[in-house]
């Protein structure tokens, strides 16, 4: 098996003068040659590599960069229990995670009496400071 660098400078020795789209499509072709059913793993883990340098580069364009720097991917697959359990999960899951959080509380207030609490407790208020308001006034 050749080394990770040994891989880089064979892409870049192959990909020399190719336009963008002529890399891309050697990529899918060099690709699609894995034929065997039991490396699915592998042709996963490279689909999200390549969504992941996609999503970058549409980073970078919009930040306006016109190039990214060069990447270092691993080139084993990586399976679930390969991965550290303890890791920090990526700042955006968590905010997903919270607002998943807060729409579940949000449907539980609504759907239950405790919603129905809430908005007596804020019509008495408004009801109470409004006949202060008139009195004092």
């Amino acid at each position: 098996m050749l080394a990770y660098d040994e891989i880089v400078v064979r892409a870049r020795m192959a990909t020399d003068g190719l336009s963008p789209l002529e890399r891309a499509a050697l990529g899918v072709t060099i690709i699609e040659a894995i034929r065997q059913a039991n490396q699915f793993a592998l042709v996963n883990q490279a689909s999200r590599i390549c969504a992941d340098h996609g999503q970058a580069l549409c980073k970078a364009s919009m930040d306006g960069l016109s190039y990214l720097p060069d990447p270092k991917y691993p080139t084993d697959a990586i399976t679930h229990e390969e991965q550290s359990r303890d890791a920090e999960p990526p700042r955006h899951s968590r905010a997903r995670a919270v607002l998943a959080k807060l729409r579940e509380i949000d449907e539980f207030v609504d759907n239950s009496i405790i919603g129905d609490l809430i908005g007596v407790a804020a019509l008495a208020t408004i009801l109470i400071v409004g006949l202060f308001w008139g009195y004092l006034q």
